[in-house]
């Protein structure tokens, strides 16, 4: 069977809606640089590259462009979704993918809803934020967080955040790989918080937010006292621009679970 390819927009259950991610099924390995190039190609904000082990459980590898990521709610939950969609998995049982960072479930829910576990991680405190940072962001952050090159950084409303417009030239010049900029919802009301991520040194948009929800949940369980949450990404790209997408977190002990849907926009086969 060739190469099937797939093009799914997450977080919505509207098309043209949601964040783009392309699903590659695999018929067998393929090498990292042909990765990369498809990625590209594509121009998906995501590409996940599925390679079946047995019934129900895909190793499962994610590039954002030409960077491979360790973890993707985003291309997780666009590659269970065609793999119920299509019944390439049984919908009576989980799907297990095996990624750089450990095994992720995923379940069929009522509805079309899908659910996701995964890890939660948490940013190291910046007790005294990067002057780039303030400069680029708020010069009066309510939190500041970092992980290597990327940084968390929670503004005091919605609106402010609304109104960012980072200079990408300046962070990339200092090294900045990744922003995400997050706020309690006081516009959205019909949510928890809302969040927007930037991707400095590659697509505008989306590579931080591959991680960025197993970020957002343990952070608002905190300050929130909620154990499950809804949230708004929004997204802001000039060519393409995008309504909102919606989420719901829910924490679970040391790991937490993404329940939303997606949409499939269309299905081929590669000839490459």
């Amino acid at each position: 069977m060739p190469n099937q390819i797939f093009r799914v927009d997450t977080l919505t259950s509207t098309p043209f809606h949601g964040t783009p991610v392309a699903v590659c099924l695999l018929e067998g390995p393929r090498e990292r640089p042909w990765m990369r190039d498809l990625s590209l190609d594509l121009a998906a904000s995501e590409t996940a590259f599925l390679l079946p082990r047995s019934p129900n459980r895909f190793d499962l590898r994610v590039m954002a462009g030409s960077t491979e990521v360790e973890l993707s709610a985003l291309a997780s939950l666009a590659a269970a979704h065609v793999l119920y969609e299509y019944s390439l998995a049984d919908k009576r049982h989980p799907i297990a993918f095996f990624t750089r960072t450990g095994p992720v479930p995923a379940t069929m829910e009522e509805g079309n809803a899908l659910a996701l576990n995964f890890p939660q991680m948490v940013m190291e405190e910046c007790p005294e934020p990067p002057e780039v940072i303030l400069q680029a962001v708020d010069p009066a952050p309510e939190f500041v967080g970092r992980r290597e090159n990327d940084y968390f950084v929670q503004v005091s409303n919605e609106a402010r955040l609304r109104e960012i417009r980072p200079d990408f030239a300046f962070l990339r010049a200092a090294k900045v790989k990744g922003l995400l900029v997050t706020s309690a919802a006081t516009i959205s009301t019909a949510n928890d918080f809302v969040a927007q991520t930037f991707a400095i040194g590659g697509h505008e948009e989306d590579t931080l937010a591959s991680y960025g929800h197993c970020l957002l949940a343990p952070f608002w369980f905190l300050r929130l006292g909620k154990s499950k949450m809804t949230g708004l990404r929004r997204s802001r790209v000039i060519a393409h621009p995008r309504s909102p997408s919606s989420m719901t977190l829910e924490v679970d002990g040391d790991r937490l679970r993404l329940l939303g849907e997606a949409v499939t926009i269309f299905r081929g086969e590669l000839a490459v």
